[in-house]
């Protein structure tokens, strides 16, 4: 399941809109930059202007490339700086490099309410890689806890079966590495307030207990589910999915059996709820319910207008 914690894209529009006064000041003196001159500040505005127009579109993969490219060649704006901070965490980067670049941007002015969530990511993601080991693989970097390495070779080699195979069904090859955590300890879970029924998360890293290999293979569904989470995002460009087509994708993906008649006999879900967070659902028969709903409407649409179509509107941007 996919983490509400990357509430990304209304977090990184509301840096924009605080882009877009930096641009509407001229005489605006940077906290942290030298004095702009003419030609820099039109450089600087035509930059602004160009990520604008990624994020309107929906393609945050290109902001992101852009913030980089804008940071690299002039001065610095706060709103940017937190852009480039963001896309580091959202994109696997370094955390360290992550955090300085945020708390630039705090120390340039932007408010805390819209930073605290990226730099509780940040600090997160900064512990876990000075206190877990590394692997790599062919297309993930594994963070190993010590009482779960026993795991580690397994669970890549599931993860890459699982990566090749969505490969193969959405006829898409990604450039981008996979970030993943496995863990026994549950400080290394993903969050402090997620509902009981959780186990595996996706929360821009594939977040996997050493527990799954318990009863092996009975628990191959959920590292497949996960992954189809960190599949989805490149397939999709990073642009937002409705969150009942994410998770019926995922399902869809890992095997679940639809149990049709107890769906039937169920009050199905308004669109609404299926569009919203399901881990902010605390009761584990009503996000079963979220859960099978969205792979019933998932299905129907696959079989309407076929997988292709599909992948097509996910890298258009859906609403």
């Amino acid at each position: 399941m996919p983490s509400a914690y990357w509430n990304w894209f209304g977090a990184v529009a509301t840096l924009l809109v605080l882009a877009a006064c930096d641009r509407s000041d001229t005489k605006k003196q940077e906290p942290f930059s030298d004095t702009l001159s003419p030609a820099l500040f039109a450089a600087r505005t035509d930059s602004f202007g160009e990520i604008d127009r990624c994020l309107d579109k929906g393609d945050v993969p290109c902001a992101c490339a852009l913030a980089k490219l804008f940071l690299r060649d002039s001065a610095t704006s706060p709103s940017i700086a937190a852009l480039h901070g963001q896309c580091l965490l959202r994109q696997g980067g370094d955390a360290r490099e992550a955090l300085r670049w945020l708390e630039l941007a705090r120390n340039g002015g932007i408010a805390d309410t819209l930073l605290a969530p990226s730099l509780r990511s940040a600090r997160k993601m900064l512990t876990e890689a000075e206190s877990l080991g590394e692997l790599r693989s062919l297309h993930f970097d594994l963070q190993v806890e010590d009482k779960a390495f026993r795991y580690s070779a397994k669970l890549l080699s599931e993860m890459e079966n699982a990566y090749d195979s969505l490969c193969l069904l959405w006829k898409f090859y990604p450039d981008g590495r996979v970030a993943a955590v496995l863990y026994s300890s549950q400080i290394y879970r993903g969050g402090d307030s997620l509902p009981d029924w959780t186990g595996a998360l996706f929360d821009g890293k594939v977040r996997i207990p050493a527990n799954v290999f318990d009863d092996w293979p009975q628990h191959r569904p959920v590292i497949r589910h996960e992954v189809a989470h960190a599949f989805h995002r490149f397939l999709s460009r990073d642009r937002p999915i409705p969150t009942w087509l994410e998770e019926g994708l995922a399902q869809d993906f890992d095997g679940t059996v639809l149990d049709t008649a107890w769906l039937a006999q169920q009050a199905l879900p308004d669109s609404a709820a299926l569009e919203s967070d399901f881990l902010a659902t605390r009761d584990a028969q009503g996000a079963l319910l979220l859960y099978r709903t969205s792979l019933w409407k998932t299905r129907q649409l696959l079989s309407r207008v076929g997988r292709d179509s599909v992948r097509n509107l996910m890298q258009e941007g859906m609403h």
